[in-house]
């Protein structure tokens, strides 16, 4: 245990600030489900670049939105992190870098939260988490042709995908 420990502060001289801070949340998080009695979930950073993108589009749209935190707390966020790998597959193929995976997301809650205004569906985090699959048909309705065709960079300003 001590040759571990050894090299894990070895390691965490290597950190930046950002860095630091994401270990600092991480840890902070695996002593709270010990102290709970739950095992530590497992991490999953498309499911973090999701959930940002979703409430910070929320944010700029000037509705309210849950913060983060709390949204991971919900029940129904086992649901949303199930969604996010077939997500992830469709914004990979049209957005390589993770800024553009960002924008590319930020659009698609942007048409999300459009799409369900319009049928006069109440908007929040969580319903627009429980609609989170709608990402690409949304993006596919207003874009006819540009995902089966390789040109989602171009909404997004990016370069073409593969």
């Amino acid at each position: 245990m001590k040759k571990e420990m050894a090299k894990i502060t070895e390691l965490m001289k290597s950190l930046d600030g950002p860095e630091l801070d994401e270990l600092e949340k991480r840890v902070k998080a695996a002593k709270q489900f010990k102290k709970e009695g739950k095992s530590t979930p497992k991490y999953d950073p498309d499911v973090d670049l999701v959930l940002e993108s979703l409430v910070g589009t929320m944010s700029r749209l000037g509705v309210e939105y849950t913060p983060a935190v709390a949204l991971k707390k919900a029940e129904m966020f086992p649901s949303f992190a199930e969604k996010v790998p077939g997500l992830m597959k469709f914004v990979r193929k049209g957005a390589g870098s993770k800024n553009q995976q960002r924008v590319l997301l930020g659009l698609g809650f942007r048409l999300l939260y459009t799409s369900m205004t319009e049928f006069g569906w109440p908007t929040s985090s969580r319903l627009m988490m429980a609609h989170v699959h709608r990402v690409p048909s949304v993006i596919n309705r207003n874009f006819p042709g540009y995902a089966s065709a390789g040109l989602l960079g171009l909404l997004i300003g990016g370069e073409l995908g593969d």
